[in-house]
């Protein structure tokens, strides 16, 4: 699923394009996603723009200059796609459609349908979806001491830790083991049991990570990419991710390939202990 590189890749993609042009016209074609899309969003952005789009974790909130915020989720499998007009052929799995005023067409494809696309309540961002949610990995939120602290008495693993997104918000299964491998931790170790150091290595090598991962576009490893169509390339640089039984990049030996949580996890058994 989108990670937060990939959200904020479309995030970035999305301001070049929505902010210099008006909505003529939008259209709905899914009932739901992960919830009813708002009926009354057609009549709502009709001739109105987008004057910003801002980022929470792995939440977009668009900013319209009617004066409402529309929070957007692109949930396991969503993207959105903009091309001109005259070439644009609306597929089975286009759910949220808008015609702009310069003769081009952006889509939001979710073959899955765990997408969000919905209003913030009250013209505000405190919406129901964004309440409850962890901290931003790239906020100055997320810093050794605080994360020291969140660990402290968590019996479970460091992978789970870092996966909880009550904890932090826009981490995912990729982002995480790579991090850990910069970090020198197991993904397998005890959250409790992490010391003041190993997370002073930590959190530097989260946000080093994500960065990278958003210099080179996210990772497109099946469905993935940008609001023009582009793959990401992160997945060419991945040192432990998907890469089972393939010499460490630093040490030689094998990486290995465990199930944490009915999910995979890599690690380089030499360098991460």
């Amino acid at each position: 699923m989108p990670e937060l590189p990939e959200v904020e890749t479309t995030r970035r993609g999305l301001l070049r394009i929505l902010p210099k042009r008006a909505i003529l016209r939008a259209e709905i074609h899914a009932l739901k996603l992960r919830l009813v899309i708002p009926r009354d969003i057609p009549a709502a952005l009709k001739g109105a723009h987008v004057t910003d789009i801002t980022r929470r974790a792995k939440y977009m909130i668009w900013h319209l200059s009617n004066g409402r915020d529309l929070v957007v989720h692109l949930g396991m499998s969503g993207r959105f796609r903009h091309s001109a007009a005259r070439d644009f052929e609306c597929t089975k799995h286009d759910h949220f459609i808008l015609y702009l005023s310069d003769d081009t067409v952006l889509a939001y494809h979710d073959p899955r349908k765990f997408g969000l696309i919905d209003w913030a309540k009250s013209n505000d961002v405190d919406h129901a979806w964004l309440a409850n949610i962890g901290i931003d990995p790239l906020s100055d939120d997320l810093n050794a001491a605080w994360l020291y602290d969140k660990l402290r008495g968590r019996k479970t693993s460091m992978k789970a830790a870092l996966l909880d997104q009550k904890m932090i918000n826009g981490l995912g299964n990729i982002y995480v083991s790579e991090a850990l491998f910069y970090a020198k931790i197991r993904p397998t170790r005890i959250a409790a049991r992490v010391t003041k150091n190993e997370t002073a290595k930590l959190v530097p090598a989260i946000k080093k990570v994500l960065h990278d991962a958003i210099g080179a576009g996210g990772s497109s490893l099946r469905d993935y990419r940008d609001v023009d169509g582009q793959v990401g390339f992160f997945q060419d640089r991945f040192t432990v991710y998907g890469r089972a039984n393939e010499p460490c990049r630093t040490c030689k030996t094998p990486i290995k390939q465990i199930t944490q949580n009915g999910r995979s996890s890599f690690y380089c058994p030499h360098c991460q202990k």
